[in-house]
């Protein structure tokens, strides 16, 4: 999965695949011990590339254009590296989200999305809890609108629908 060497991992961690953000200096200073096959460098770094642990291909990195606006990095992402839309990951850090019962989350959740959210979700890694706000439909309609023009596979069913 990509790992992005300098933003937070929103625009990809939404479509479902794992990323980590990272200072740029821990880009550069990468070797093939901190980064397992699947793993790659996503970066608007030019530099970064010359290195030649990069230009050799023991670690994959994808050059990612600084003029493109988030939804435009996105889609050039998706359609690089043909990835298609998975299961919904935490955006605070790209954990997996696992529900948890109603019930459970009652003294934690804001008052309104208790009242008007049926589902709730934990994120794996950083323990935030998410649910699906009114931005919800927005966010999966500008997803799949990102990987239609990408040229991607959509979004499997939800499960957390």
């Amino acid at each position: 999965m990509p790992i992005p060497a300098r933003n937070k991992p929103r625009p990809v961690g939404a479509t479902g695949h794992e990323v980590a953000a990272g200072r740029l200096g821990q880009a550069r200073r990468a070797t093939t011990h901190l980064f397992p096959p699947g793993r790659m460098i996503l970066s608007s770094d030019g530099p970064l590339f010359d290195r030649n642990i990069i230009k050799s291909g023991r670690i994959r990195a994808l050059y990612v254009p600084q003029q493109l606006t988030k939804l435009q990095r996105l889609k050039f992402v998706l359609a690089e590296l043909d990835l298609p839309l998975c299961q919904p990951r935490c955006m605070a850090c790209g954990g997996e989200l696992t529900e948890v019962p109603k019930h459970e989350v009652m003294d934690e959740a804001p008052p309104l999305a208790y009242r008007n959210c049926e589902k709730f979700w934990r994120c794996g890694r950083c323990g935030k809890l998410l649910w699906h706000g009114t931005h919800w439909q927005k966010i999966t309609r500008r997803l799949d609108e990102v990987a239609r023009e990408a040229g991607t596979p959509g979004r499997p069913p939800d499960r957390t629908q």
